[in-house]
């Protein structure tokens, strides 16, 4: 027990569960500070909400805040979220998949059969055409997480911090 590999084991596990415990402590208090800033728990909320910040906007402003806010949006969330015009196409410009070009179709099919007058509680009318906003949950990879600095950074500090005091 007084050989200096055992001093090194010992030493070793002893911070990775120091961090993982601490990375899953911070992790979880994260998602509730997350949780409870937007004050929503579940994800169709999250979604509505980012449409009513999209319809606010589009009435307040022009092309160009939207486009603003939907770069913002997309460098702060893990999913991608496209705003869908009525030929299928992004308002950034970015790959639509088939999926949400059919969802978006649908949205168009709806509103037509209920009147354009009566308002889509998921358009988004931007000078006269409507748009929809649509989470891309299949675009989700691997690099996207890792690029998001809240997602990453808290890990990484944690370690640095960990392996430092643990070799000091």
């Amino acid at each position: 027990m007084h050989s200096l590999f055992s001093k090194i084991l010992i030493s070793f596990w002893g911070a990775l569960i120091v961090f993982v415990g601490l990375t899953l402590w911070t992790t979880s208090h994260y998602l509730e500070s997350i949780r409870s800033e937007t004050n929503l728990t579940h994800p169709r909320a999250q979604l509505y909400h980012y449409i009513h910040q999209a319809q606010v906007i589009a009435r307040s402003q022009d092309l160009n805040a939207i486009r603003t806010w939907l770069i913002e949006l997309d460098k702060r969330e893990t999913i991608p979220y496209l705003l869908i015009d009525q030929q299928g196409k992004d308002l950034l410009n970015r790959h639509v998949p088939q999926h949400l070009q059919h969802r978006a179709n649908r949205y168009e099919r709806r509103m037509d059969h209920a009147g354009r007058e009566h308002s889509h509680r998921r358009a988004i009318v931007i000078n006269g055409n409507p748009y929809w906003l649509l989470p891309d949950f299949q675009s989700v990879t691997l690099n996207r997480v890792l690029s998001r600095p809240r997602v990453f950074a808290i890990p990484v500090i944690l370690a640095t911090l960990i392996s430092g005091i643990v070799c000091f």
